[in-house]
């Protein structure tokens, strides 16, 4: 009779696994070998080498998870980690790394061990101060903006001639938080009514957080009159009378007066002006008609200027450049994006522009200037500059701002000749924006844990096409330690 069955070795190795497989599975310790049937056997051992998969598997896992240290954890104050890895910034400065050291290491952004473990970089504080004019009338009221940038969200205080006024709660400040990742930026707009003293004032913001201090200032000048002179974009077609106005605004004004050029002084004009008083001072308006435009359709340019006799105002005569052109058709469809930027801008009329500016540069183009356009003048312009950053083993930030007027640059770094590319200790991060007709560019160069190798001549270079220009700056140490560029 033949018995269909395991082996003689088979059966040894089910009794020396049934002691291992019994006491984890449904078979009694007492159960002897000779009351466990072939099938039962073979699904109790199926079971158990299915559990040390499973067991070999969570093993290797926990092999490969990452541990971060027990010095890497995230800061408690900020929810902003997950940002910061979604947005891959763990390594685009060191604070980023130190402050959501935990997040980065998991992420698998940052290594276990390295210099984001010393607990020591801080985000730098940065601060800008702007006025939407440098001059203003008095008993105007003055407007000035203070933007501060760094973690914790720092705040602001303002200082008036050396003097600090925002304790006592006499001028308006709005802030507005401004948002951000990780590190934040606040702004703060300090409104001053009806300024009336002095010849000059001087505003200080002030940024602080528990990182530090920075801060900056600007000087405004106060003048007892203003001048404007008006249209804006002084186009005349061929046929028609070009008027131009001024309007000066101020007490002691003494008379208005127009300085024409000769070839003007010679054509047909004719000046008309009204004075009255309003809410305490005098305003002159004077029109000035250039009737030449009727009598003759060759284009013309004239630089006109309007100022006042009182000597103490002559300094604020404004020049205005007039513009006659021929009897040019303008298509519906032929309009400025923005018109104050182009006629601004109006002579760089390439065919980027042309694209934004068609308005003003089809009157451009009919009008007669000087120095015709021409497009190898086309420019580039780069600027690089290093920022503050601490010692030996800090971190260094070079940024390179580049305008390019003809198509978006190429922008690429070097160290004493050699190119840089991202790499760990080196970070590069670009941004473009096309601003009407230029694009404007920003790229940042980061150096993390800087080390005496990595001083040197840094240069931007931006090229587009057959154009090129660079700047550098060179990283040093001074002989306290610290960092200095030149």
């Amino acid at each position: 009779m033949n018995w269909h069955g395991p082996s003689l070795n088979m059966l040894l190795l089910w009794v020396m696994l049934l002691p291992l497989v019994v006491p984890g599975l449904g078979l009694a310790p007492s159960t002897l070998i000779s009351q466990v049937s072939l099938s039962q056997l073979l699904e109790e051992v199926s079971k158990l080498m299915q559990t040390h998969k499973i067991l070999n598997s969570s093993e290797e896992s926990t092999q490969q998870k990452i541990v971060p240290s027990s010095a890497c954890t995230d800061d408690p104050q900020t929810e902003d980690c997950s940002k910061v890895v979604e947005n891959d910034l763990c390594i685009a400065n060191l604070f980023y790394a130190r402050y959501c050291c935990r997040s980065c290491t998991l992420a698998g952004k940052i290594p276990v061990f390295g210099p984001h473990l010393d607990q020591k970089a801080e985000a730098e504080l940065e601060v800008k101060i702007t006025s939407d004019k440098k001059r203003y009338l008095r008993g105007s009221d003055i407007t000035v903006t203070c933007f501060a940038t760094g973690y914790p969200a720092p705040e602001i205080f303002w200082l008036q001639d050396d003097s600090e006024i925002s304790s006592e709660r006499k001028h308006q400040e709005n802030v507005t938080d401004l948002g951000g990742i990780l590190s934040r930026t606040i702004r703060n707009d300090l409104i001053v009514r009806n300024y009336t003293r002095g010849d000059s004032v001087k505003f200080k913001c002030i940024a602080i957080n528990p990182v530090g201090i920075n801060s900056a200032q600007t000087e405004l000048r106060i003048d007892n009159a203003e001048i404007n002179t008006y249209p804006n974009q002084a186009f005349f077609k061929s046929s028609q009378e070009a008027v131009v106005t001024c309007v000066i605004r101020g007490t002691n004004l003494g008379n208005l007066t127009w300085n024409l050029g000769y070839s003007l002084r010679r054509e047909p004009h004719t000046v008309v002006e009204n004075r009255w008083e309003e809410n305490g001072m005098t305003v002159i308006q004077s029109n000035v008609t250039i009737h030449a435009a009727q009598l003759s359709t060759i284009p013309k340019t004239y630089d006109i200027k309007c100022s006042s006799t009182n000597k103490t105002y002559r300094d604020l005569g404004e020049l205005k450049r007039v513009y006659i052109v021929k009897d040019v058709e303008i298509p519906s469809n032929c309009t400025d994006s923005n018109s104050e930027k182009c006629y601004e801008n109006r002579r760089n009329c390439n065919d980027l522009m042309q694209a934004f500016c068609c308005k003003t540069c089809t009157l451009m183009n009919n009008a007669q200037m000087s120095y015709p356009y021409d497009s190898s003048k086309d420019y580039m312009s780069v600027s690089t500059y290093g920022q503050a950053s601490a010692g030996y083993g800090g971190k260094v930030t070079i940024k390179c701002f580049s305008t390019c007027s003809f198509g978006k640059q190429d922008v690429k770094w070097y160290k004493d000749g050699e190119e840089i590319n991202d790499s760990y200790g080196y970070y590069i991060k670009d941004e473009f924006q096309l601003e009407l007709f230029l694009w404007q560019g920003i790229s940042v160069l980061t150096i993390s844990n800087v080390k005496v190798k990595d001083i040197g001549r840094y240069t931007c270079r931006a090229t587009h096409g057959q154009r090129t220009d660079a700047d550098y700056v060179t990283v040093r140490f001074n002989n306290y330690g610290n960092l200095d560029y030149m």
